[in-house]
């Protein structure tokens, strides 16, 4: 199993947050600023949760491809060590066979 840490999920809608702007990724609203800039925060918002959420996903599958390549990596390499120890017994018996004759 491998330890791998995982983002925070960014909040659904910026207006439900902890109230910790930097720990919710929220776009703070400024009472000063204009409803045109306040409209393209959230956009920038919006446009930049998107763009994490695929990366979140993408790092996701490619987490489970590197967990399902070790496991393989694993059993193969318990297979090898098998083998090998099937091999050294198979040698050992022949040549106790063969000392015997």
């Amino acid at each position: 199993m491998s330890h791998r840490h995982t983002p925070s999920p960014i909040p659904s809608d910026p207006r439900h947050s902890s109230g910790d702007a930097l720990l919710d990724h929220e776009v703070l609203y400024d009472p000063g600023q204009s409803f045109v800039d306040a409209s393209s925060d959230h956009e920038e918002y919006f446009k930049l949760k998107e763009a994490y959420l695929k990366v979140i996903d993408l790092y996701s599958r490619a987490s489970l491809d590197a967990d399902k390549i070790h496991d393989e990596l694993k059993a193969a390499h318990a297979a090898l060590g098998v083998a090998q120890q099937d091999a050294t017994q198979a040698r050992d018996e022949k040549a106790t066979a063969e000392a015997k004759v």
